[in-house]
């Protein structure tokens, strides 16, 4: 998990797509494999090291770590971790130059999102 964190905060983006693609294998593993404890684990890791910062702020990433980043919303929607923070942080990114991916992952996720959550999103 270190080496992932690294590659998301190299200044190189073939380091920090690299990341994102590690990323999206562990947490994908953990959840197909219906480990609650490890997908916990991961998202608690996640959260404390600030990775959505990384993926999911406007100022600090790229259009390649939001498009790749729909695994990760996906699997924590399934894993019903994704908290109003981390919602109200991704939606935030639709207010600027990546509205386009925000979109579309939102439209590959719509059967996992809760009402509350469309709710949040369309108020």
């Amino acid at each position: 998990m270190k080496f992932i964190k690294k590659c998301l905060e190299s200044q190189f983006l073939e380091k920090r797509i690299q990341g994102i693609k590690e990323l999206n294998e562990v947490v994908t593993e953990s959840t197909v494999g219906n480990e609650v404890q490890a997908m916990a684990s991961i998202a608690a890791w996640i959260t404390d090291n600030g990775v959505f910062n990384i993926i999911w702020d406007a100022r600090k990433t790229h259009i390649q770590l939001v498009q790749r980043s729909g695994d990760i919303f996906r699997c924590f929607l399934k894993a019903d971790l994704l908290s109003e923070q981390l919602l109200e942080q991704f939606w935030n990114l639709s207010k600027s130059d990546y509205k386009q991916e925000v979109f579309k992952i939102l439209k590959e996720c719509d059967y996992f999102l809760e009402q509350s959550q469309i709710e949040f999103l369309f108020k």
